[in-house]
């Protein structure tokens, strides 16, 4: 399995001073906007280059319940949310185990969405919060 590893950040000061260098694309007010606008607008510039393949990482959750809580459609509310995907599904007598991947954004949605089929009775617990290279780790 490979999964995109994360850009460093030498790669993206150059990628940077390319677009200002050769696009013109940064704004020269840039430098009064908080450091958050500065770097969301950096970041969408260098995306619409094309400079840089980048994505944002996502999470893998691990989602557990009762096997009846399952049954009521607890996994299709939590994979009704955009940008779900399930990597495993467990039952194991009474209980019942999911592992998903998710845009970061979608976190409150997910635990919502859980809280409320479960009535506060599952659990959901954070497995990692970025993307690995498994092929270097196999090797």
């Amino acid at each position: 399995i490979f999964q995109s590893s994360p850009t460093g950040s030498s790669s993206i000061s150059s990628a940077v001073s390319d677009l200002i260098f050769f696009f013109g694309r940064i704004d020269v007010n840039v430098s009064f906007r908080p450091s958050q606008q500065q770097a969301l607008q950096v970041m969408n510039s260098i995306a619409e280059s094309g400079s840089l393949p980048l994505a944002r990482a996502r999470m893998r959750l691990q989602i557990r319940a009762t096997s009846a809580m399952a049954k009521q459609g607890l996994k299709e509310r939590v994979t009704e949310i955009g940008s779900v995907q399930v990597e495993s599904e467990e039952f194991m007598a009474p209980d019942w185990e999911m592992v998903i991947t998710s845009d970061p954004g979608q976190f409150p949605n997910i635990e919502a969405a859980v809280k409320q089929a479960t009535k506060g009775k599952a659990s959901i617990a954070i497995l990692e919060l970025h993307e690995k290279n498994l092929v270097d780790e196999i090797v």
